[in-house]
């Protein structure tokens, strides 16, 4: 069904790796490159043994796990299996499930393994233990439990490797740099006693401020959480930052184009778009962005993982996370393989803030000889 020999034979290769491991390991390839018809060629193997073969899928969200994987397992001739041998069920309902077998389980987006969900593996039997995941784990937690598996990395294609090799399409990073607004007291400051009106810059400068006072005063992690939230969460919904994400909608990303805008906030994907998908949204707009009805939709995390879009032009992140994965994921939405497409990434980010050391942490993996850079104020490009 595929028409790209390159795709075929790396999903070969890791199929073959898997085997020689037992069914126990991590595949790590670039988003678009087929990690789920890797595993499921190879429990068709397994199935054809033994017809009474059972195996458990782990996903992070209902839509995979009721829509997507189902649709994966149909397109490549596994639909009886599906319906027959696979149990279905989400990361964060699995440490409930007990005194169970499987001969194969299926961690896909292996990043949301955590200590919680891994009671599953010490309350429950099981043969082989497949992760899957575009890149893999570095937080040292996740390692650990890595370990504890006897998981180790059996098949690794980075994203510049597979672009490299054809595996999927090449790409072009432009880095939007912008400042904090100066001049516009817009930004509510103080206390309950008294309130006044400052800049994005001053409250800034002060959010920094107050983390550097508590780190100095040795204040305990869960009360520093807050803060860093606080911060996070101011730069998250930047009124520069939106007016700078409409002015590149409007004048540099053509309408025409077929364009997937990341934020950090839902109200920021509602200021963006009129066609939007988050928690507080139904899949309608999706469903018309997959089938060509419209050409642009803004999200917040929805479409980091698993979810798969084909036929996009351009990525705009306007919010960047500090985790590498996440944009790799990203990116990964526009970089299914077709012939001569290039796909477009577009990153905003806050110069001499938190928001660019994030940037610098999530693009530090990728080729720079593909990067752009650009400065842009409220009032458009300097």
């Amino acid at each position: 069904m595929t028409t790209n020999p390159v795709k075929d034979r790396v999903q070969n290769e890791a199929r073959m790796e898997l085997i020689k491991n037992d069914g126990t390991g991590l595949i790590a390839i670039a988003t678009g490159g087929g990690k789920s018809k890797i595993v499921i060629d190879y429990v068709k193997q397994l199935v054809e043994i033994s017809a009474d073969t059972k195996i458990m899928l782990v996903v992070p969200t209902v839509a995979l796990r009721d829509t997507d994987w189902q649709d994966e397992f149909t397109k490549w001739g596994a639909g009886d299996i599906w319906e027959n041998n696979v149990r279905k069920e989400c990361y964060a309902y699995i440490e409930k499930i007990e005194n169970q077998y499987y001969d194969q389980v299926i961690l896909d987006e292996l990043q949301h393994i955590t200590p919680n969900n891994y009671k599953f593996f010490e309350q429950n039997e099981y043969k082989g233990v497949v992760g899957l995941s575009a890149t893999p784990p570095k937080e040292k937690e996740k390692r650990e439990l890595l370990d504890m598996l006897g998981m180790t990395t059996v098949y690794h294609v980075s994203l510049d490797d597979a672009v490299e090799i054809g595996l999927v399409s090449p790409y072009k990073l432009t880095l939007i740099e912008m400042d904090l607004n100066r001049t516009h007291s817009y930004v509510e400051a103080g206390g309950k006693k008294r309130k006044w009106m400052t800049t994005e810059n001053r409250h800034y400068d002060y959010l920094t401020s107050s983390i550097k006072r508590a780190l100095a005063m040795r204040t305990p992690a869960f009360k520093m959480k807050f803060r860093y939230l606080n911060r996070m969460r101011f730069i998250y919904n930047l009124k520069s930052k939106e007016i700078i994400a409409k002015h590149v909608l409007e004048k540099i990303i053509s309408e025409d184009e077929r364009t997937l805008i990341f934020t950090g906030s839902i109200a920021s994907a509602e200021a963006l778009c009129e066609k939007r998908y988050h928690s507080k949204m139904s899949g309608r707009d999706l469903t018309a962005f997959r089938n060509k009805e419209i050409n642009r939709l803004s999200c917040v995390n929805a479409l980091n993982e698993g979810v798969n879009i084909k036929n996009v032009d351009n990525a705009f992140v306007v919010q960047v996370n500090a985790k590498e994965r996440r944009l790799i994921q990203r990116i990964g939405r526009i970089l299914r393989y077709s012939e001569d497409h290039v796909g477009h990434i577009y990153l905003l980010y806050v110069k001499d803030t938190v928001d660019e050391k994030w940037m610098e942490e999530a693009t530090k993996g990728l080729d720079k000889s593909n990067v752009k850079r650009i400065k842009m104020s409220t009032n458009g490009t300097k």
